[in-house]
């Protein structure tokens, strides 16, 4: 995964490498489940991010925020 430097996936401890394989209570096995669960988000939902890092399941926690694109 490509981790722009004061990104969202940066501000939440993401690293560029990292595989995203659970968004809350959502399995991701594809960009269309996680864009799937990112747009169902809501603003202010805490979630627990998993992700696969050099091998090993790292979590992570997600604060959602108000979109600045138009859904």
């Amino acid at each position: 995964m490509h981790v722009r430097p004061g990104g969202a996936a940066d501000l939440v401890g993401m690293r560029r490498g990292d595989i995203p394989v659970r968004l809350g209570k959502h399995a991701i096995g594809s960009v269309e489940d996680l864009m799937y669960v990112l747009n169902s988000a809501k603003p202010g939902e805490t979630v627990a991010v998993v992700v696969l890092r050099e091998g090993k399941e790292v979590r992570l926690e997600a604060t959602f925020q108000e979109s600045r694109r138009p859904r």
